[in-house]
């Protein structure tokens, strides 16, 4: 558990700012409460009121958790969710933000991650580029996106916000990702046209690559390793053609 330690303190100290005598709750599942557990205790070293809930496994991103783990939401100053599946699109995450917290969802977070990967970062410097990157795309109306893998990509991001997840949550209501470091914005609807090949990693199969046909926004077809897992996966999202 001591490797975990680094990670855990910078998301504490660093992402966080938690400051002594603040309340903070660490959401968790049995598949990452280790990661739990060492959020906890740098929690506890930074003087917090530190409070570890391990709640059973949700069944998908943005699913709600229960009404007891939302209303501790509401009341802790600092909110840490080493999740299997993330709480950021919940409603009670958006309440807990609205009543002061901070929070950080950490879905899918590995123990790597933790000791030697993404959570070891310079979070002031993750924080400045992707700031730095948010002011680029906020001054553009148009973008196109290329791969050596095939991707070609269009679409247009007139009149949309930029949004930056820099990792750094110190004003209550912020909240994001960790690890973190993602400047994001949606495209105007109807406007994307290419192609976009990209690795199996989104159905489970990192080595194999999806081709998804896109026209007029929307996918028209999908190709390649695994692709039938990819549309059974989207085979509920709203109106769509024939695949």
């Amino acid at each position: 558990m001591r490797e975990l330690l680094k990670g855990a303190r910078i998301a504490v100290k660093t992402c966080m700012g938690v400051r002594r005598g603040e309340s903070v709750l660490v959401i968790t599942d049995s598949p990452r409460l280790k990661i739990a557990e060492v959020l906890f205790e740098a929690a506890r070293a930074a003087g917090a009121e530190a409070t570890l809930i391990c709640m059973r496994m949700l069944s998908r991103h943005g699913e709600e958790p229960p009404e007891f783990v939302a209303s501790a939401m509401r009341v802790a100053d600092v909110v840490l969710a080493p999740t299997t599946y993330s709480l950021t699109h919940t409603q009670a995450r958006h309440q807990a933000c609205r009543a002061g917290a901070r929070i950080a969802t950490m879905p899918m977070i590995t123990e790597d991650m933790m000791w030697r990967g993404a959570m070891l970062a310079n979070y002031r410097e993750v924080e400045r580029r992707t700031k730095k990157v948010a002011a680029l795309l906020s001054k553009a109306s148009e973008v196109e996106v290329n791969s050596p893998s095939g991707t070609e990509l269009g679409l247009s991001i007139n009149g949309r916000e930029v949004h930056s997840d820099t990792g750094i949550f110190h004003q209550p209501g912020d909240f994001g990702n960790l690890p973190a470091g993602e400047a994001f914005i949606a495209p105007v609807e109807g406007t994307a046209e290419g192609r976009v090949v990209v690795s199996g990693s989104i159905v489970g199969f990192p080595r194999e690559t999806v081709e998804i046909i896109i026209k007029k926004g929307m996918a028209s077809k999908i190709s390649g390793a695994r692709a039938a897992k990819l549309k059974k996966l989207l085979k509920a999202v709203g109106p769509r053609p024939t695949i």
